[in-house]
Protein backbone atom coordinates (compact mmCIF):
# COMPACT_ATOMS: atom_id res chain seq x y z
CA UNK A 1 0.00 0.00 0.00
CA UNK A 2 1.08 3.41 -1.05
CA UNK A 3 2.16 6.08 1.68
CA UNK A 4 -0.47 8.49 -0.43
CA UNK A 5 -3.13 6.07 -0.09
CA UNK A 6 -2.59 5.08 3.62
CA UNK A 7 -2.92 8.92 4.28
CA UNK A 8 -5.55 8.82 2.48
CA UNK A 9 -7.20 6.12 4.25
CA UNK A 10 -6.34 7.94 7.64
CA UNK A 11 -8.17 11.29 5.99
CA UNK A 12 -11.26 9.31 5.22
CA UNK A 13 -11.36 8.21 9.35
CA UNK A 14 -10.17 11.22 10.42
CA UNK A 15 -13.73 13.17 8.08
CA UNK A 16 -16.13 10.45 8.75
CA UNK A 17 -15.53 8.39 11.83
CA UNK A 18 -14.53 10.98 14.66
CA UNK A 19 -17.97 13.11 13.51
CA UNK A 20 -19.79 10.30 14.38
CA UNK A 21 -18.27 9.42 18.21
CA UNK A 22 -20.47 11.71 20.67
CA UNK A 23 -22.12 8.66 21.80
CA UNK A 24 -19.00 6.31 22.87
CA UNK A 25 -18.17 7.98 25.86
CA UNK A 26 -21.87 7.25 27.42
CA UNK A 27 -22.19 4.04 26.21
CA UNK A 28 -19.21 2.66 28.00
CA UNK A 29 -20.73 3.66 31.26
CA UNK A 30 -23.96 1.98 30.15
CA UNK A 31 -22.50 -0.64 32.32
CA UNK A 32 -23.11 0.61 35.11
CA UNK A 33 -26.86 1.14 34.84
CA UNK A 34 -29.79 -1.48 34.88
CA UNK A 35 -30.06 -3.18 31.43
CA UNK A 36 -32.07 -5.89 29.69
CA UNK A 37 -29.65 -6.78 27.38
CA UNK A 38 -29.56 -7.16 23.36
CA UNK A 39 -32.62 -8.93 21.99
CA UNK A 40 -33.61 -10.00 18.61
CA UNK A 41 -36.98 -10.63 17.63
CA UNK A 42 -38.65 -12.35 14.54
CA UNK A 43 -35.23 -11.65 12.41
CA UNK A 44 -35.19 -12.89 8.77
CA UNK A 45 -32.59 -11.95 6.32
CA UNK A 46 -32.59 -13.52 2.70
CA UNK A 47 -29.75 -13.28 0.40
CA UNK A 48 -32.10 -13.38 -3.09
CA UNK A 49 -33.49 -16.87 -2.69
CA UNK A 50 -31.65 -18.39 0.15
CA UNK A 51 -33.17 -17.64 3.78
CA UNK A 52 -29.77 -17.53 6.04
CA UNK A 53 -32.09 -16.20 9.08
CA UNK A 54 -35.95 -17.62 9.34
CA UNK A 55 -37.63 -15.58 12.31
CA UNK A 56 -35.43 -15.63 14.90
CA UNK A 57 -36.14 -14.71 18.41
CA UNK A 58 -33.39 -14.50 20.95
CA UNK A 59 -32.59 -12.10 23.85
CA UNK A 60 -28.73 -11.66 25.30
CA UNK A 61 -28.35 -10.81 28.82
CA UNK A 62 -25.79 -9.00 30.54
CA UNK A 63 -23.21 -11.06 32.46
CA UNK A 64 -23.69 -14.19 30.21
CA UNK A 65 -21.10 -15.74 28.08
CA UNK A 66 -23.27 -17.48 25.01
CA UNK A 67 -21.86 -20.08 22.88
CA UNK A 68 -23.32 -20.11 19.44
CA UNK A 69 -22.55 -23.02 17.67
CA UNK A 70 -23.85 -24.50 14.20
CA UNK A 71 -22.71 -26.13 10.93
CA UNK A 72 -21.08 -23.97 8.13
CA UNK A 73 -24.16 -22.24 6.73
CA UNK A 74 -26.29 -22.69 9.17
CA UNK A 75 -26.82 -18.48 9.81
CA UNK A 76 -24.15 -17.82 12.29
CA UNK A 77 -22.40 -15.17 10.63
CA UNK A 78 -25.26 -13.41 8.84
CA UNK A 79 -26.79 -12.99 13.01
CA UNK A 80 -23.84 -11.40 13.94
CA UNK A 81 -23.11 -9.28 11.07
CA UNK A 82 -26.53 -8.09 11.94
CA UNK A 83 -25.76 -7.16 15.76
CA UNK A 84 -22.84 -5.61 14.64
CA UNK A 85 -24.38 -3.39 12.11
CA UNK A 86 -22.90 -4.77 8.60
CA UNK A 87 -25.92 -6.61 7.17
CA UNK A 88 -30.00 -5.03 7.32
CA UNK A 89 -32.20 -8.01 8.53
CA UNK A 90 -34.83 -8.21 5.82
CA UNK A 91 -37.87 -8.06 8.54
CA UNK A 92 -38.04 -7.87 12.42
CA UNK A 93 -36.07 -5.82 15.02
CA UNK A 94 -33.05 -5.67 17.38
CA UNK A 95 -33.70 -4.20 20.76
CA UNK A 96 -31.53 -2.64 23.24
CA UNK A 97 -32.49 -2.45 27.03
CA UNK A 98 -35.98 -2.79 25.69
CA UNK A 99 -35.84 -0.11 22.41
CA UNK A 100 -35.88 -0.56 19.01
CA UNK A 101 -32.86 0.02 17.49
CA UNK A 102 -31.53 0.85 13.66
CA UNK A 103 -28.22 -0.51 13.22
CA UNK A 104 -27.39 0.75 10.09
CA UNK A 105 -23.81 0.26 10.28
CA UNK A 106 -20.99 -1.00 12.39
CA UNK A 107 -20.13 2.49 14.03
CA UNK A 108 -24.10 2.26 14.86
CA UNK A 109 -23.50 -0.64 16.07
CA UNK A 110 -20.19 0.61 18.65
CA UNK A 111 -22.65 3.49 19.64
CA UNK A 112 -25.41 1.23 21.31
CA UNK A 113 -22.34 -0.75 23.16
CA UNK A 114 -22.16 -3.75 20.91
CA UNK A 115 -18.62 -5.03 19.42
CA UNK A 116 -17.75 -7.30 16.94
CA UNK A 117 -14.50 -8.88 16.12
CA UNK A 118 -14.75 -11.63 12.80
CA UNK A 119 -13.43 -14.70 11.98
CA UNK A 120 -11.46 -13.37 8.64
CA UNK A 121 -8.45 -11.39 8.99
CA UNK A 122 -8.93 -7.57 8.22
CA UNK A 123 -5.53 -5.93 8.18
CA UNK A 124 -3.70 -3.03 6.47
CA UNK A 125 -0.48 -4.83 6.09
CA UNK A 126 1.23 -2.02 5.10
CA UNK A 127 0.16 0.16 7.93
CA UNK A 128 1.78 -0.33 11.78
CA UNK A 129 0.19 -2.08 14.56
CA UNK A 130 -1.15 0.63 16.35
CA UNK A 131 -2.60 2.18 13.22
CA UNK A 132 -4.59 -0.94 12.21
CA UNK A 133 -5.66 -0.97 15.93
CA UNK A 134 -7.06 2.34 15.91
CA UNK A 135 -9.31 2.40 12.53
CA UNK A 136 -11.40 0.68 14.99
CA UNK A 137 -11.23 4.30 17.22
CA UNK A 138 -14.16 5.82 17.30
CA UNK A 139 -11.87 9.34 18.26
CA UNK A 140 -8.62 9.04 16.16
CA UNK A 141 -5.85 11.40 18.92
CA UNK A 142 -4.82 14.25 16.90
CA UNK A 143 -3.06 17.89 17.29
CA UNK A 144 -5.52 20.36 15.32
CA UNK A 145 -5.16 18.29 11.94
CA UNK A 146 -2.40 16.52 12.62
CA UNK A 147 -2.34 12.52 14.16
CA UNK A 148 -0.89 11.97 17.30
CA UNK A 149 1.42 9.19 16.80
CA UNK A 150 2.54 9.15 20.15
CA UNK A 151 -1.01 8.85 21.48
CA UNK A 152 -2.17 6.73 19.03
CA UNK A 153 0.82 4.40 20.20
CA UNK A 154 -0.46 4.83 23.79
CA UNK A 155 -4.04 3.59 23.08
CA UNK A 156 -2.93 0.64 20.97
CA UNK A 157 0.13 -0.40 23.41
CA UNK A 158 -2.81 -0.25 25.90
CA UNK A 159 -5.30 -2.78 23.95
CA UNK A 160 -2.43 -4.68 22.91
CA UNK A 161 -1.01 -5.08 26.96
CA UNK A 162 -4.85 -5.80 27.98
CA UNK A 163 -4.69 -9.32 25.66
CA UNK A 164 -1.71 -9.76 26.07
CA UNK A 165 -0.24 -9.55 22.87
CA UNK A 166 3.41 -8.73 23.46
CA UNK A 167 4.59 -6.87 19.67
CA UNK A 168 5.93 -3.51 18.67
CA UNK A 169 3.14 -1.37 17.78
CA UNK A 170 5.33 0.52 15.27
CA UNK A 171 5.78 -2.42 13.42
CA UNK A 172 4.09 -3.40 10.18
CA UNK A 173 0.99 -5.25 10.56
CA UNK A 174 1.76 -7.55 7.36
CA UNK A 175 5.55 -8.65 9.25
CA UNK A 176 3.47 -10.44 12.31
CA UNK A 177 2.56 -14.05 12.36
CA UNK A 178 -1.02 -15.29 11.42
CA UNK A 179 -1.48 -15.37 15.27
CA UNK A 180 -0.42 -12.23 16.01
CA UNK A 181 -2.19 -10.18 13.07
CA UNK A 182 -6.03 -12.39 14.40
CA UNK A 183 -4.39 -10.52 18.18
CA UNK A 184 -4.27 -7.15 16.36
CA UNK A 185 -7.95 -7.34 14.84
CA UNK A 186 -9.46 -8.43 18.86
CA UNK A 187 -7.39 -5.31 20.23
CA UNK A 188 -9.05 -3.19 17.48
CA UNK A 189 -12.45 -4.92 18.69
CA UNK A 190 -11.63 -3.39 21.82
CA UNK A 191 -9.63 0.28 21.48
CA UNK A 192 -13.10 1.27 22.39
CA UNK A 193 -14.27 -0.16 25.46
CA UNK A 194 -17.50 -2.17 24.68
CA UNK A 195 -20.62 -1.20 26.41
CA UNK A 196 -23.08 -4.13 26.58
CA UNK A 197 -22.16 -6.76 23.92
CA UNK A 198 -18.62 -8.13 22.83
CA UNK A 199 -18.98 -10.65 19.67
CA UNK A 200 -16.10 -12.85 18.88
CA UNK A 201 -16.15 -14.77 15.76
CA UNK A 202 -13.50 -17.99 15.68
CA UNK A 203 -11.17 -15.95 18.04
CA UNK A 204 -9.08 -18.68 18.80
CA UNK A 205 -8.38 -19.68 15.04
CA UNK A 206 -4.29 -19.84 14.94
CA UNK A 207 -3.82 -19.04 18.76
CA UNK A 208 -1.34 -20.85 20.57
CA UNK A 209 -2.53 -22.00 23.75
CA UNK A 210 -1.17 -19.57 25.85
CA UNK A 211 -3.12 -17.41 24.15
CA UNK A 212 -6.29 -18.60 23.60
CA UNK A 213 -5.94 -18.98 27.36
CA UNK A 214 -5.09 -15.12 27.99
CA UNK A 215 -7.97 -14.86 25.71
CA UNK A 216 -10.44 -16.55 27.74
CA UNK A 217 -9.30 -14.67 31.33
CA UNK A 218 -10.25 -11.45 29.20
CA UNK A 219 -13.85 -12.87 28.45
CA UNK A 220 -14.43 -14.12 31.77
CA UNK A 221 -13.42 -10.80 33.09
CA UNK A 222 -16.34 -9.08 30.57
CA UNK A 223 -18.64 -11.38 32.09
CA UNK A 224 -17.79 -9.96 36.19
CA UNK A 225 -18.26 -6.76 34.32
CA UNK A 226 -21.35 -7.36 33.27
CA UNK A 227 -21.46 -7.03 29.46
CA UNK A 228 -23.02 -10.20 27.22
CA UNK A 229 -20.35 -12.21 25.01
CA UNK A 230 -21.51 -14.02 22.34
CA UNK A 231 -18.41 -16.57 21.35
CA UNK A 232 -18.53 -18.35 18.20
CA UNK A 233 -16.68 -21.21 17.23
CA UNK A 234 -16.39 -24.82 15.62
CA UNK A 235 -14.65 -25.86 18.86
CA UNK A 236 -16.67 -27.61 20.76
CA UNK A 237 -14.60 -28.05 23.67
CA UNK A 238 -14.23 -24.39 23.84
CA UNK A 239 -17.98 -23.73 24.52
CA UNK A 240 -18.18 -25.99 27.38
CA UNK A 241 -14.90 -24.39 28.69
CA UNK A 242 -16.11 -20.98 28.56
CA UNK A 243 -20.17 -20.93 27.92
CA UNK A 244 -22.48 -20.35 30.44
CA UNK A 245 -25.83 -20.99 27.54
CA UNK A 246 -25.38 -23.00 24.49
CA UNK A 247 -27.21 -21.85 21.04
CA UNK A 248 -27.56 -24.03 18.11
CA UNK A 249 -28.58 -22.83 14.59
CA UNK A 250 -29.36 -24.70 12.01
CA UNK A 251 -30.91 -23.57 8.70
CA UNK A 252 -31.44 -20.51 9.44
CA UNK A 253 -33.35 -21.33 12.90
CA UNK A 254 -32.37 -21.50 16.48
CA UNK A 255 -33.28 -24.97 17.08
CA UNK A 256 -31.72 -25.11 21.02
CA UNK A 257 -31.04 -22.56 23.48
CA UNK A 258 -30.01 -24.48 26.72
CA UNK A 259 -27.61 -24.03 29.49
CA UNK A 260 -23.85 -25.78 28.84
CA UNK A 261 -24.31 -27.20 31.58
CA UNK A 262 -27.26 -29.59 30.56
CA UNK A 263 -26.74 -30.42 27.55
CA UNK A 264 -24.12 -33.49 26.42
CA UNK A 265 -21.58 -33.27 23.52
CA UNK A 266 -23.73 -36.21 21.72
CA UNK A 267 -27.33 -33.98 22.00
CA UNK A 268 -25.20 -30.56 21.09
CA UNK A 269 -23.89 -32.53 17.73
CA UNK A 270 -27.40 -33.67 16.85
CA UNK A 271 -28.57 -30.80 17.21
CA UNK A 272 -26.41 -29.15 14.64
CA UNK A 273 -26.44 -31.79 12.28
CA UNK A 274 -29.83 -32.78 12.71
CA UNK A 275 -29.56 -36.53 13.68
CA UNK A 276 -30.87 -38.44 16.35
CA UNK A 277 -28.39 -38.70 19.39
CA UNK A 278 -28.48 -42.16 18.16
CA UNK A 279 -27.14 -42.17 14.60
CA UNK A 280 -25.02 -38.90 14.63
CA UNK A 281 -21.72 -40.11 13.45
CA UNK A 282 -19.79 -37.21 15.12
CA UNK A 283 -20.68 -38.21 18.50
CA UNK A 284 -17.83 -40.07 18.19
CA UNK A 285 -14.11 -39.17 17.88
CA UNK A 286 -14.24 -36.82 14.84
CA UNK A 287 -12.38 -38.98 11.87
CA UNK A 288 -12.81 -42.04 13.31
CA UNK A 289 -14.90 -43.50 10.17
CA UNK A 290 -11.75 -42.93 7.71
CA UNK A 291 -11.17 -45.85 5.51
CA UNK A 292 -7.78 -46.75 7.23
CA UNK A 293 -8.07 -50.47 6.69
CA UNK A 294 -7.51 -49.76 2.97
CA UNK A 295 -4.55 -47.96 3.05
CA UNK A 296 -1.33 -49.48 3.83
CA UNK A 297 -0.10 -48.82 7.19
CA UNK A 298 2.94 -46.20 7.50
CA UNK A 299 5.42 -49.58 8.34
CA UNK A 300 4.79 -51.11 4.60
CA UNK A 301 4.68 -47.41 2.93
CA UNK A 302 4.95 -47.59 -1.16
CA UNK A 303 8.16 -45.73 -2.69
CA UNK A 304 8.95 -41.90 -1.27
CA UNK A 305 7.16 -39.30 -3.61
CA UNK A 306 8.84 -36.21 -1.79
CA UNK A 307 12.02 -35.85 -0.79
CA UNK A 308 13.53 -32.94 1.46
CA UNK A 309 17.05 -32.67 1.95
CA UNK A 310 19.05 -30.11 4.26
CA UNK A 311 16.27 -27.27 4.04
CA UNK A 312 17.43 -23.99 5.16
CA UNK A 313 15.21 -20.79 5.35
CA UNK A 314 14.72 -17.52 7.19
CA UNK A 315 12.77 -19.93 9.67
CA UNK A 316 13.72 -24.02 8.92
CA UNK A 317 17.19 -25.03 10.01
CA UNK A 318 18.41 -28.14 7.40
CA UNK A 319 15.08 -29.72 7.77
CA UNK A 320 14.96 -33.09 6.67
CA UNK A 321 11.42 -35.04 5.52
CA UNK A 322 10.46 -37.61 3.22
CA UNK A 323 6.68 -38.52 2.37
CA UNK A 324 5.39 -41.91 0.92
CA UNK A 325 2.88 -42.43 -1.55
CA UNK A 326 -0.33 -43.14 -0.33
CA UNK A 327 0.75 -41.37 3.51
CA UNK A 328 -0.70 -38.41 5.33
CA UNK A 329 2.34 -36.83 7.29
CA UNK A 330 0.95 -34.72 9.73
CA UNK A 331 3.07 -31.68 10.80
CA UNK A 332 2.85 -30.13 14.19
CA UNK A 333 4.33 -27.51 15.90
CA UNK A 334 3.79 -23.86 17.96
CA UNK A 335 3.60 -20.44 15.96
CA UNK A 336 6.59 -19.60 14.78
CA UNK A 337 7.71 -23.55 14.59
CA UNK A 338 8.44 -22.98 10.74
CA UNK A 339 5.45 -25.34 9.83
CA UNK A 340 3.79 -22.97 7.51
CA UNK A 341 7.13 -21.70 5.86
CA UNK A 342 8.12 -25.06 4.87
CA UNK A 343 4.86 -25.31 3.39
CA UNK A 344 5.61 -22.03 1.60
CA UNK A 345 8.03 -23.59 -0.10
CA UNK A 346 6.81 -26.47 -1.31
CA UNK A 347 4.18 -23.91 -3.26
CA UNK A 348 6.76 -22.07 -4.17
CA UNK A 349 5.86 -18.49 -2.55
CA UNK A 350 8.91 -19.02 0.01
CA UNK A 351 12.37 -18.86 -1.49
CA UNK A 352 15.04 -21.61 0.28
CA UNK A 353 18.87 -20.24 1.34
CA UNK A 354 20.04 -24.27 0.58
CA UNK A 355 18.35 -27.59 0.77
CA UNK A 356 17.26 -29.68 -2.35
CA UNK A 357 12.94 -31.00 -2.95
CA UNK A 358 13.23 -34.05 -5.19
CA UNK A 359 9.42 -35.40 -6.14
CA UNK A 360 9.57 -39.15 -7.54
CA UNK A 361 13.25 -38.91 -6.67
CA UNK A 362 13.69 -35.94 -9.42
CA UNK A 363 15.06 -32.83 -7.96
CA UNK A 364 12.96 -29.68 -8.96
CA UNK A 365 12.93 -26.09 -8.54
CA UNK A 366 10.13 -24.58 -6.80
CA UNK A 367 10.12 -20.99 -7.89
CA UNK A 368 7.11 -20.05 -7.52
CA UNK A 369 3.52 -21.81 -7.46
CA UNK A 370 3.57 -22.57 -11.16
CA UNK A 371 6.75 -24.34 -10.85
CA UNK A 372 5.07 -26.51 -8.33
CA UNK A 373 1.91 -27.59 -9.64
CA UNK A 374 4.40 -28.29 -12.34
CA UNK A 375 5.99 -30.75 -10.20
CA UNK A 376 2.82 -32.51 -9.04
CA UNK A 377 2.79 -30.76 -6.37
CA UNK A 378 -0.86 -28.41 -5.02
CA UNK A 379 -0.72 -25.97 -1.83
CA UNK A 380 -3.68 -25.22 0.27
CA UNK A 381 -2.56 -22.25 2.28
CA UNK A 382 -3.82 -21.31 5.73
CA UNK A 383 -4.63 -17.37 4.94
CA UNK A 384 -7.60 -18.79 2.06
CA UNK A 385 -8.96 -15.14 1.70
CA UNK A 386 -6.18 -13.62 1.07
CA UNK A 387 -4.08 -16.61 -1.05
CA UNK A 388 -6.72 -18.77 -2.31
CA UNK A 389 -10.38 -17.64 -3.26
CA UNK A 390 -11.25 -15.43 -5.83
CA UNK A 391 -14.10 -13.48 -4.18
CA UNK A 392 -15.24 -11.82 -6.78
CA UNK A 393 -15.86 -15.16 -8.82
CA UNK A 394 -18.36 -17.80 -8.87
CA UNK A 395 -18.14 -20.73 -7.72
CA UNK A 396 -17.89 -22.92 -10.96
CA UNK A 397 -14.73 -20.35 -11.86
CA UNK A 398 -12.96 -20.51 -9.04
CA UNK A 399 -13.44 -24.00 -8.35
CA UNK A 400 -12.93 -24.82 -12.57
CA UNK A 401 -10.07 -21.73 -12.82
CA UNK A 402 -7.32 -24.38 -13.28
CA UNK A 403 -9.33 -26.15 -16.25
CA UNK A 404 -10.83 -23.00 -18.06
CA UNK A 405 -9.56 -24.03 -21.25
CA UNK A 406 -11.64 -26.97 -20.82
CA UNK A 407 -14.61 -25.31 -21.21
CA UNK A 408 -13.71 -23.68 -24.05
CA UNK A 409 -16.08 -23.08 -27.36
CA UNK A 410 -14.88 -21.63 -30.83
CA UNK A 411 -11.32 -21.41 -29.69
CA UNK A 412 -12.32 -18.64 -27.27
CA UNK A 413 -15.66 -18.50 -26.07
CA UNK A 414 -15.42 -19.69 -22.76
CA UNK A 415 -19.42 -21.68 -21.91
CA UNK A 416 -20.74 -21.48 -18.92
CA UNK A 417 -22.76 -24.01 -19.33
CA UNK A 418 -19.92 -26.28 -19.41
CA UNK A 419 -18.29 -24.76 -16.69
CA UNK A 420 -21.58 -24.61 -14.36
CA UNK A 421 -22.26 -28.29 -15.39
CA UNK A 422 -18.67 -29.08 -14.16
CA UNK A 423 -19.09 -27.67 -10.96
CA UNK A 424 -22.43 -29.17 -10.34
CA UNK A 425 -20.43 -32.43 -9.87
CA UNK A 426 -17.42 -31.45 -7.61
CA UNK A 427 -20.34 -29.03 -5.40
CA UNK A 428 -22.32 -32.41 -4.89
CA UNK A 429 -19.25 -34.36 -4.43
CA UNK A 430 -18.37 -32.29 -1.64
CA UNK A 431 -21.72 -31.37 -0.72
CA UNK A 432 -20.72 -27.49 -0.90
CA UNK A 433 -24.08 -25.33 0.40
CA UNK A 434 -25.83 -23.89 -1.08
CA UNK A 435 -24.98 -26.04 -4.21
CA UNK A 436 -25.71 -23.15 -6.48
CA UNK A 437 -22.03 -22.99 -8.84
CA UNK A 438 -23.71 -19.34 -10.22
CA UNK A 439 -22.97 -17.52 -6.78
CA UNK A 440 -20.73 -15.55 -5.59
CA UNK A 441 -18.06 -17.56 -3.63
CA UNK A 442 -17.80 -14.68 -1.48
CA UNK A 443 -21.36 -15.21 0.03
CA UNK A 444 -20.66 -18.78 1.06
CA UNK A 445 -19.61 -19.75 4.59
CA UNK A 446 -15.81 -20.44 5.82
CA UNK A 447 -16.28 -23.75 5.69
CA UNK A 448 -17.66 -23.97 1.86
CA UNK A 449 -14.86 -21.53 1.11
CA UNK A 450 -12.35 -24.04 2.11
CA UNK A 451 -14.58 -26.79 0.29
CA UNK A 452 -14.18 -24.89 -2.52
CA UNK A 453 -10.09 -24.51 -2.55
CA UNK A 454 -9.97 -28.11 -1.91
CA UNK A 455 -11.98 -28.89 -4.81
CA UNK A 456 -10.02 -26.64 -7.08
CA UNK A 457 -6.90 -28.35 -6.04
CA UNK A 458 -8.36 -31.49 -7.37
CA UNK A 459 -9.11 -30.12 -10.76
CA UNK A 460 -5.68 -31.40 -12.06
CA UNK A 461 -3.52 -34.68 -11.00
CA UNK A 462 -1.04 -33.95 -8.58
CA UNK A 463 1.46 -36.19 -7.23
CA UNK A 464 1.58 -33.82 -3.36
CA UNK A 465 -1.16 -32.25 -1.58
CA UNK A 466 -0.24 -29.67 1.21
CA UNK A 467 -2.46 -28.30 3.39
CA UNK A 468 -2.17 -25.53 5.69
CA UNK A 469 -5.08 -25.49 8.85
CA UNK A 470 -7.32 -27.08 6.49
CA UNK A 471 -9.99 -27.50 9.34
CA UNK A 472 -9.89 -23.94 10.17
CA UNK A 473 -13.49 -22.02 10.47
CA UNK A 474 -14.98 -25.53 9.95
CA UNK A 475 -17.62 -27.38 11.19
CA UNK A 476 -17.68 -31.09 12.76
CA UNK A 477 -19.48 -32.60 9.87
CA UNK A 478 -17.34 -30.89 7.11
CA UNK A 479 -14.30 -31.59 9.01
CA UNK A 480 -15.01 -35.25 8.66
CA UNK A 481 -15.70 -34.59 5.54
CA UNK A 482 -12.42 -33.22 4.64
CA UNK A 483 -10.78 -36.41 6.87
CA UNK A 484 -12.33 -38.77 4.65
CA UNK A 485 -11.60 -36.91 1.24
CA UNK A 486 -7.82 -36.95 2.39
CA UNK A 487 -7.78 -40.78 3.08
CA UNK A 488 -9.73 -41.38 -0.41
CA UNK A 489 -6.40 -39.56 -1.95
CA UNK A 490 -4.08 -41.31 -0.23
CA UNK A 491 -5.74 -44.86 -0.96
CA UNK A 492 -5.25 -43.35 -4.77
CA UNK A 493 -1.89 -43.17 -4.11
CA UNK A 494 -1.42 -38.70 -3.46
CA UNK A 495 1.29 -37.78 -0.98
CA UNK A 496 -0.55 -35.38 1.70
CA UNK A 497 0.66 -33.60 3.96
CA UNK A 498 -1.17 -31.68 6.75
CA UNK A 499 0.01 -28.80 9.13
CA UNK A 500 -2.78 -28.29 11.86
CA UNK A 501 -2.69 -26.53 15.04
CA UNK A 502 -5.33 -29.16 16.32
CA UNK A 503 -3.29 -31.93 17.59
CA UNK A 504 -6.13 -33.90 17.94
CA UNK A 505 -7.10 -33.66 14.44
CA UNK A 506 -3.44 -34.70 13.50
CA UNK A 507 -3.65 -37.59 15.55
CA UNK A 508 -6.66 -38.89 14.01
CA UNK A 509 -6.04 -38.16 10.16
CA UNK A 510 -2.32 -39.21 10.08
CA UNK A 511 0.10 -42.18 9.41
CA UNK A 512 2.81 -40.20 10.85
CA UNK A 513 3.49 -36.94 12.91
CA UNK A 514 6.52 -34.75 12.24
CA UNK A 515 7.12 -32.23 15.16
CA UNK A 516 9.11 -28.87 14.43
CA UNK A 517 10.08 -26.30 16.74
CA UNK A 518 12.26 -23.66 16.30
CA UNK A 519 12.61 -24.66 12.43
CA UNK A 520 14.02 -27.84 13.31
CA UNK A 521 12.70 -31.30 13.24
CA UNK A 522 12.34 -31.73 17.18
CA UNK A 523 10.55 -35.23 17.38
CA UNK A 524 8.95 -38.19 14.78
CA UNK A 525 5.49 -40.03 16.04
CA UNK A 526 3.54 -43.00 15.82
CA UNK A 527 -0.09 -40.94 16.29
CA UNK A 528 -1.52 -44.85 17.34
CA UNK A 529 0.33 -44.37 20.59
CA UNK A 530 0.39 -40.85 21.47
CA UNK A 531 -2.18 -38.37 22.55
CA UNK A 532 -2.55 -34.30 22.46
CA UNK A 533 -0.69 -33.71 25.70
CA UNK A 534 2.29 -35.59 24.43
CA UNK A 535 2.22 -33.76 20.67
CA UNK A 536 1.95 -30.72 22.85
CA UNK A 537 4.59 -31.95 24.74
CA UNK A 538 7.33 -32.74 22.27
CA UNK A 539 6.31 -29.23 20.21
CA UNK A 540 7.52 -27.65 23.37
CA UNK A 541 10.54 -29.42 24.89
CA UNK A 542 13.97 -28.75 23.78
CA UNK A 543 14.81 -31.28 20.69
CA UNK A 544 18.07 -32.79 23.21
CA UNK A 545 15.81 -32.71 26.50
CA UNK A 546 12.86 -34.45 24.07
CA UNK A 547 15.75 -37.32 23.21
CA UNK A 548 16.75 -37.78 27.13
CA UNK A 549 12.95 -37.75 28.54
CA UNK A 550 10.97 -39.31 26.45
CA UNK A 551 12.37 -42.38 24.55
CA UNK A 552 9.07 -43.36 23.53
CA UNK A 553 8.78 -40.41 21.42
CA UNK A 554 9.99 -42.30 18.23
Amino acid sequence: MSFRVECSLWQFFLRHVRADTSNVEAVTNVVQSNRTGVEVRDLSRRFGETLALNNVSLTFAPSTITGLVGKNGAGKSTLINVLSGAVRPSSGQVLVDGSPVTLASPRHAVDSGIIAVHQQLDIFPGLSVAENICLGLGDVPTIGRIIDKRAMNSRAAAATERIGLAVDVDAKAGDLSVSHQRMVTIARGLVDQPGRMVILDEPTASLTSQEAVTLFELIRGWREQGLSVIYITHRLEEVYEIADRLIVLRAGQVVMDKSSEVVSRAELVGAMTGHTEGTVRATQPIFEEQPSQEKLPSQILRSPVLQVEQLHTEKLKDVDLTVHEGEILGLAGLVGSGRSSLARVLGGLERSYTGTVRVTDKEVKLDNPRSANGAGIWYVPEDRQALALFPAFDVWEDIGLPILGSFRRFGTWLSTRMGVEHAHKEVNRLRIEPPTPQRRTRTLSGGNQQKVVLSRALQREMKILVLDEPSQGVDIQTREEIALLLADLAVDGTAIIVISSDFEELLAVSDRILVLRDGQVAAELDPKVQTEASVLEAASLRADKLASDSPNMA
